[in-house]
């Protein structure tokens, strides 16, 4: 993704405000039907959101240069959102199909007004091209890509094995949170 040329002319929080809104609309779009190829277009939309929101973070922690705890505190947040999501979309029950779309819906709303609110900081023009384009990370990259999408299949799988093998609901999305 772009996202470190944009946040470049627009800052951080302007990516992350338009990343926040590219899965604002994936999640609302997603709410139109149950019709697979909508969904896949939604999802892409949120996705290509999700990313660009990641990058402008990176980005922003990067040139703010804060504590190696709060550069913790980022990472951490950036993994708990998945498992806030296999906890609390199984207690959605009234929603049905639709639950992960309003719950994304609801949550990339509430981050835009937040990053709306947020002080910017300098963006300070740094090597972030040249590391990105070393292919000495590229092993690095596929391993954290593989390693950070198998987190997520075993997160979402355990609930419903659990559920499966006479678990509650409730119990199965608290272990499957646990797991991711």
């Amino acid at each position: 993704l772009p996202a470190g040329r944009y946040a470049d002319r627009f800052g951080a929080a302007g990516v992350g405000l338009v990343a926040a809104a590219a899965c604002a609309v994936g999640n609302a779009l997603a709410l139109v039907a149950p019709v697979p190829a909508l969904a896949l277009v939604a999802r892409a939309c949120a996705g290509v959101g999700s990313g660009a929101g990641f990058v402008a973070g990176a980005d922003l922690m990067r040139s703010s240069r804060p504590s190696p705890v709060f550069q913790g505190l980022y990472g951490a947040a950036t993994m708990a959102g998945g498992g806030l999501a296999v906890a609390i979309v199984p207690q959605l029950d009234g929603l049905g199909w639709r639950a992960p779309y309003w719950s994304g819906l609801a949550i990339a709303v509430v981050v835009g007004a937040i990053t709306l609110l947020a002080p910017s900081a300098p963006h300070r023009s740094g090597r972030a091209q040249t590391i990105v384009a070393d292919r000495r990370l590229l092993p690095l990259g596929l391993v954290h890509a593989a390693t950070f999408g198998l987190s997520f299949v075993a997160a979402n799988w355990i609930v419903t094995l659990l559920e499966r093998h006479g678990a509650a609901r409730r119990d199965a999305a608290i272990v499957g949170s646990l797991v991711l």
